[in-house]
């Protein structure tokens, strides 16, 4: 039986720099999934246009118009829900960890799988499809797609993933795990 009068914990604790550098690792990974949203509508945009000069198009844009907006606003919200998640991590909370775990691994699970879709799709030469001439798509595509496109496309997907992996190995580590574990009465 203890005897001692119990003393609440602490309203404030010290915040881990792990978890301070994780934060920041999955805001940054959240803004350069901002930033590919944006690339990613400035190139869309200027592809879909291209092939409705070369092909006429017409009332079947629609279709890749609401693909190009729908991958937007997923990488939107998953942006938005990582930095939020990123705040959230610094209260020390158990289920924004595991929150954050959970989305990060989906994100990185579909990054994969894209990167993975996308050299597979490089690799097709099926016959027997419609021909479009794609040099001359190529050529008013990259005429409309204004130069910093480019550049900070491949920034954020570099820095996208790599955030992302460094900040939810972060919050692993045994100063994390002492951070997020709730702290139990104290008695004096």
């Amino acid at each position: 039986m203890i005897t001692g009068e119990m003393v609440p914990p602490a309203v404030r604790r010290q915040i881990p720099a792990v978890v301070v550098v994780s934060t920041v690792l999955l805001w940054l990974s959240g803004f350069a999934r901002l930033a590919l949203a944006t690339t990613g509508l400035v190139e869309d945009q200027a592809y879909l246009a291209a092939v409705d000069t070369v092909e006429g198009l017409g009332g079947f844009a629609a279709v890749p118009v609401l693909g190009v907006l729908v991958k937007a606003a997923i990488l939107v919200l998953v942006a938005s829900a990582l930095v939020a998640l990123a705040l959230i991590n610094l209260r020390g909370l158990r289920w924004s960890r595991i929150a954050t775990w959970t989305l990060g691994g989906l994100a990185l699970l579909v990054t994969t799988a894209g990167v993975g879709f996308g050299l597979l799709a490089s690799l097709d030469d099926a016959e027997g499809g419609p021909t479009l001439d794609w040099a001359q798509i190529y050529r008013l595509a990259d005429a409309e797609i204004p130069a910093w496109v480019g550049p900070v496309s491949t920034v954020a997907e570099i820095l996208a993933p790599l955030g992302l992996v460094a900040g939810l190995v972060l919050l692993a580590v045994p100063a994390a795990n002492a951070f997020f574990r709730r702290p139990g009465p104290t008695y004096a």
